[in-house]
């Protein structure tokens, strides 16, 4: 499993803008594995691991990317004033998340990092 394109799906409806829900993310995840496991699959998680230099201008791009989102989410919050109406599209997952450290050692599924 590609864990970092699950992250958008597994944090669901959790408050992203303020963030903070780790125990419910954790749990999100443990119920996803637990899915899998009813159907007897075990689940192994791959992510990549540091960004090495020729992906980097790439890297730069979404993070500038994720900052002008970041802008627009304050903008939203500054002219509404309401968390509801902060465009889902925007979705940026909180800073700290911990979702590598989530599924290897607080669920025990097998992690295996990528160096490309």
């Amino acid at each position: 499993m590609d864990g970092a394109s699950c992250i958008r799906y597994l944090y669901g409806s959790l408050d992203w803008v303020l963030g903070g829900q780790i125990k419910e993310y954790a749990d999100n995840i443990l119920n996803f594995i637990k899915a899998f496991e009813s159907l007897g699959a075990k689940l192994v998680f791959f992510f990549d691991g540091t960004t090495v230099g020729r992906k980097r201008p790439v890297w730069v791009e979404r993070r500038q990317n994720d900052l002008r989102n970041v802008y627009k989410i304050f903008d939203c919050l500054r002219e509404w004033k309401n968390l509801s109406y902060v465009d889902h599209e925007l979705f940026i997952p909180p800073p700290g998340l911990g979702t590598r450290p989530i599924i290897k050692d607080v669920l025990n599924c097998e992690v295996i990092v990528v160096f490309c």
